[in-house]
């Protein structure tokens, strides 16, 4: 008796046999056997037949004297199974004479006491009709094995096996444990007494290595198949292919013809193939690979070619190259091709479908049908298609039933470098029907086609709305979408979902460098969630360009997005919304829009709508425009004609700093057209513009106001009527920001707090996300709440403690008393630099540095961006950002310029080296002399340098889960958990408050669980013969120290300020509660506070 065996599976519930399978991969049958191989044990879908809990996996199979037998071993299961062991009884079985169906209990001592009863239960084929009612036993048929110790137990049932002649369905034996160990044995046979008698189909594992030497039948890596095609055409569903590494081209194979372009890789439905495997079985000291885990798709990389002449390499040409190198047809989801590379197909045939699909042809085309394989940890790339789909042609289309479907399911892919007519990546083609992927952790790049570089989404008069998680798209080229391209045509749907996507560096000649959308008399509306569109340029719409035509609505939704950096040789350098009798009126929430640029109208966003009907108007919401620059209009360009509407509304906005000849932040013109902008709630300052209208240009526009801050508008008290009309509320006053070159938020004192309309805006959170109301009434601007000094307040100079307590003056402690210093509170910034401290007193007294004696005069460019000092290890330099245009200078007794990339995102010294993010999409550099590049990833969240006894780095937190890396000459993965609430350095130990519940660790080589406690308000290392941490856990949470272990200091926390003074550590715990100095003890020193 030879056993087969295979890995049992643990226990699912209403899962047919064929997820099972997929979940939990078999191990090979033994050889010798002379049960037919070729089908697979099949279980019945409890979802299907009333939910029943079901485990179809088994111990072993076998055949002995003709008879089936299918055994399942059970441990110690005191509770009732259904379903136990279930199969299909095919036809062949169903349509012969049973002599005889046995069901055989074993009882002794290895195996114990069995069951108390079993109940057997019949389906037929399409589960409607039970041949017993299990819910209502008194109609089952049971059996109740005698208990006899020692005692083999024997149940005939045949009667009820012979019940189901003529039919094709499924037995199933239910049991019921008494708690004891034991196993069920299954034995069938009929008249004609065949091998084989039941027919078991078994998931079947096939191997492939165009190296293997053997017997080539797939069942070992020694006897692999050499071609895949082979394994192809033995496979049935349910079983997998593994491949191991090399190329394969589809032409070869033993029912192949050489050179056949129309040759292709069909994978069967409900097959998956596997590659990435290095194909040992142990020999030679190689390990066994026995299961996926084993595999590495990276260094054994699993090739399939369609270079059937293999010359495209030493520069042959491709016109013999297959044109298509996988074919999908009406594909399940269980259908898998997972660790393979794609490449060299060349869809340029005569007929329509060897047009398309050059990588990839997935076809669930026509009436009823569907494709919807899945495929991870693929690479497409060098792939052509004359007409669409480069690297990847989903084909969902139908006639008028609208129920084709392609919709694939990509994890981990690369689709890259690929050329089409249309869609050089990927071609979703859901016409009358529907196509729409969904694409996890993505990359797309290096693509190209006319329309849709990346990828093109038709929807003509069906469905074609891919979901796209956490994918890249960039540096793909168009002439119409660069990165992405969605169409709708006849009342189609095309409303692709992006949450956490990059679509950067994309390109398009003439519209949509970044994602072009396109409606006509359809409905093109894509939904971003946490985007970045940055860097990329066209003519217009150097971000985006949504286009409405006949009726068509073009209105994309956009929330918490980032469109920065993009440029349009045209128009609209973030976004252009056009429209020609139609509606393109895109949502924005929560977005920023920067440093986009426009040659001639619509820097951040331009508008136009063209034609009586026509609507360009979008909405914004708690958005910031900055830094954007065109010729006219440099934050937003308005402009209707014919009787078009380009009217958008803006609540809780903050434009500023943008710039044009005319209407820096909003140009609104037109000839017979209606522009009414609406405002309410926004704050224009500080724009630009060289001949008129800094913060707005209006040539017939007409726009209102309510509850605005805007320059030179004289506020409602005395209006500026060449601004628009004014419906009241609206002031004129410096909004106070924490940054005007950088950082728009409100400082405390700010009029813009508390002075809105509440009504106006129905969001929950601002653009930090945070509440939006905190104190009864709306703030202006996009941000909520007044910010914390960005800067310290407590500097220590010398060892003296120097505080700023605004209305009363700056003071230093020598630790003996209080020394008055100057009437000149509330300082911009404070640094200490030679022993000198020094001093920007903001715009009205400019920077000076005190020695002890007086003050000396440093320069009248008060109110910097930044300072810092740097000691590069000869001499210790003072580092000035002036701010936007005012350039970076060092000081060192005089200045000297550093350079023209102002307004940095952030400084810090590393060993010895000057570390700037330049922010923007300006990279990050260090200086030792010399400016040397470090990463492109700039406007990072955290940097700080750690020096761990041995060496120091700089850690980098990327934010946005771009992940946090060290730096000591070369980058090093650190950890995925970014967007960290805090950093400092502690003990030689990097100290991490990961925030929102990811609690406080220490890393020295490893990570240390310090506390649960995340989101402090302050962490400060001081030493007093010990190194210390002191944390205010704010929020209630009260103050400790730790030094290995946690130490209480106060309950007063959500302090103003604490910084390390010599052995003690200084607080200001804030108005009403003083300053004091801790030893181990606390001390008074001030009842004043830096906050007052």
């Amino acid at each position: 008796m030879t056993a087969l065996k295979w890995k049992a599976a643990p226990f699912f519930f209403g899962l047919s046999v064929f997820a099972l399978l997929c979940l939990s991969p078999l191990s090979a049958f033994s050889q010798n056997i002379n049960i037919d191989p070729c089908v697979a044990i099949l279980g019945l879908d409890g979802g299907e037949c009333g939910g029943w809990a079901m485990d179809n996996s088994f111990d072993c199979m076998y055949e002995e004297n003709s008879i089936l037998r299918v055994i399942k071993y059970l441990d110690n299961k005191s509770f009732q199974y259904r379903s136990v062991l279930e199969f299909n009884l095919p036809t062949e079985v169903m349509d012969s004479t049973i002599s005889s169906a046995t069901l055989f209990l074993p009882n002794d001592s290895s195996y114990g006491y069995l069951y108390d009863r079993v109940i057997l239960n019949g389906y037929n084929a399409d589960c409607t009709a039970r041949l017993d009612d299990f819910e209502n036993t008194d109609n089952a048929i049971e059996y109740f094995p005698a208990h006899t110790s020692g005692t083999d137990y024997y149940i005939d049932v045949t009667e009820f096996i012979s019940t189901m002649q003529g039919t094709t369905g499924t037995i199933g034996f239910n049991l019921i444990s008494n708690g004891s160990d034991g196993y069920l044995d299954v034995r069938i046979a009929n008249t004609a007494e065949r091998r084989s008698q039941l027919r078991v189909q078994y998931a079947a594992k096939i191997v492939v290595d165009s190296d293997a030497t053997g017997n080539n039948d797939g069942t070992s890596w020694t006897d692999a198949y050499v071609s895949l095609q082979d394994a192809l055409n033995a496979a049935m569903a349910g079983d997998q292919i593994w491949v191991a590494a090399g190329t394969y081209y589809p032409d070869e194979g033993s029912s192949q013809t050489d050179n056949d372009r129309a040759s292709t890789f069909l994978i069967p439905s409900g097959v998956a193939v596997y590659g990435g495997f290095d194909g040992t079985d142990g020999a030679g000291g190689g390990a066994l690979e026995t299961t996926l885990d084993e595999r590495d798709w990276e260094n054994n990389p699993t090739i399939l070619s369609g270079d059937l002449g293999q010359d495209d390499d030493s520069g042959g040409d491709n016109s013999e190259n297959a044109y298509h190198v996988v074919w999908f047809d009406r594909a399940g989801n269980q259908t898998r091709l997972d660790g393979v590379t794609i490449t060299a197909g060349n869809a340029d045939g005569s007929l329509w479908n060897d047009k398309n699909g050059g990588g990839i042809y997935n076809d669930g085309s026509g009436s009823g049908n569907s494709s919807n394989p899945c495929l991870n940890n693929c690479t497409i790339s060098g792939n052509n298609a004359f007409n669409a789909g480069g690297g990847i042609y989903n084909n969902g289309s139908d006639t008028l039933s609208l129920t084709g479907d392609s919709s694939p399911t990509l994890t981990d892919c690369v689709i890259s470098g690929n050329n089409a007519g249309s869609g050089g990546g990927i071609y979703n083609y859901g016409s009358y029907g529907n196509s729409s992927p969904v694409l996890t952790n993505c990359t797309i790049n290096e693509n190209n086609a006319y329309n849709g570089g990346g990828i093109y989404n038709n929807s003509s008069n069906g469905n074609s709305s891919p979901i796209l998680l956490n994918c890249i798209i960039n540096g793909n080229t168009a002439e119409m979408g660069g990165g992405l391209h969605n169409e709708s045509d006849d009342t189609g749907t095309c409303m692709p979902e992006l949450t956490g996507c990059t679509i950067t560096n994309n390109t398009a000649l003439y519209e949509g460098g970044g994602m072009d959308n396109y409606a006509h008399n359809g409905t093109t509306s894509p939904i971003l969630t946490d985007c970045t569109i940055s860097d990329n340029s066209a003519d217009t719409g150097g971000g985006f360009s949504n286009n409405a035509l006949e009726h068509g609505i073009c209105s994309p939704t956009l929330y918490n997005c980032v469109i920065s950096g993009n440029a349009a040789t045209g128009f609209g350098g973030g976004m252009y919304n056009y429209n020609n009798s139609g509606e393109t009126c895109p949502a924005l929430t929560n977005c920023t829009i920067t440093n986009n640029t426009a040659t001639y109208e619509g820097g951040g966003i331009g508008n136009y709508a063209h034609n009586n009907g026509a609507s360009s108007s979008p909405a914004l919401t708690n958005c910031v425009i900055r830094g954007n620059t065109a010729e006219v209009g440099g934050g937003i360009s308005n402009y209707a004609d014919n009787e078009g509407t380009s009217s958008p509304v803006l609540t809780n906005c903050t434009i500023s700093g943008n710039a044009a000849d005319n209407g820096g932040g909003i140009f609104n013109g037109g000839f017979e057209g209606i522009i009414s902008p609406a405002l309410t709630n926004c704050i224009l300052w500080n724009n630009h513009a060289d001949i008129s209208g800094p913060e707005i240009y209006n040539d017939g526009g007409s726009p209102a106001y309510a509850y605005c801050n805007i320059k030179g508008s004289g506020g409602s008290a005395a209006w500026n009527t060449t601004l628009g009309t004014d419906s009241g509320n609206n002031i004129d006053a410096d909004p106070i920001f924490a940054n005007p070159a950088a950082d728009l938020r409100l400082m405390a004192g700010s009029p813009c707090l508390d002075t809105g309309n509440n009504v106006a805006n129905g969001t929950s959170f601002d653009l930090d996300g945070e509440a939006r109301i905190q104190n009864t009434i709306i703030d202006m601007g996009a941000y909520e709440g007044a910010e914390a000094l960005p800067f310290a307040n407590l500097v220590n100079w010398n060892g003296n403690l120097v505080a700023d307590f605004g209305d009363n003056g700056l003071w230093y402690h020598n630790g003996s008393n209080w020394n008055w210093m100057t009437n000149r509170g509330h300082v911009n910034q404070m640094v200490v630099w030679d022993g000198k401290l020094v001093v920007d007193f903001g715009s009205d007294y400019g920077v000076h540095y005190y020695d002890g004696t007086g003050w000396t005069w440093m320069s009248n460019k008060g109110g910097v961006a930044k300072m810092i000092t740097w000691n590069n290890g000869a001499t210790e330099k003072l580092v000035v950002d002036f701010g936007a245009g005012k350039r970076v200078y060092t000081y060192n007794g005089s200045w000297s310029w550093f350079t023209n990339k102002d307004a940095v995102a952030n400084m810090t010294v590393w060993d010895n080296r000057l570390v700037v993010d330049f922010g923007s999409g300006r990279g990050v550099y260090n200086n030792n002399g010399t400016w040397n590049w470090m990463t492109n990833k700039d406007d990072i969240a955290k940097m700080v340098a750690w020096n761990n006894g041995s060496a120091e780095r700089l850690v980098v937190d990327f934010g946005g889960g771009r992940r946090v890396y060290t730096y000591n000459g070369a980058w090093a993965w650190l950890t995925n958990k970014d967007d960290v609430a805090d950093m400092t350095v502690w003990n030689n130990k990097l100290v991490v408050d990961f925030g929102n519940g990811r609690s406080v660790y220490n890393y020295d080589g490893a990570w240390h669980w310090m506390t649960n406690k995340d989101n402090v308000t302050k962490m400060v290392t001081w030493k007093d013969g010990a190194d210390k941490l002191a944390v205010d856990f704010g929020s209630g949470r009260g103050m400790f120290y730790y030094d290995g272990v946690w130490h209480w200091m106060s309950n007063k926390d959500d302090l103003t300020d604490m910084i390390a003074w010599g052995t003690r550590l200084a607080v200001d715990f804030g108005s009403g509660r003083g300053m004091y100095n801790y030893d181990g003890a606390w001390h008074w020193m001030k009842n004043w506070s830096t906050a007052d």
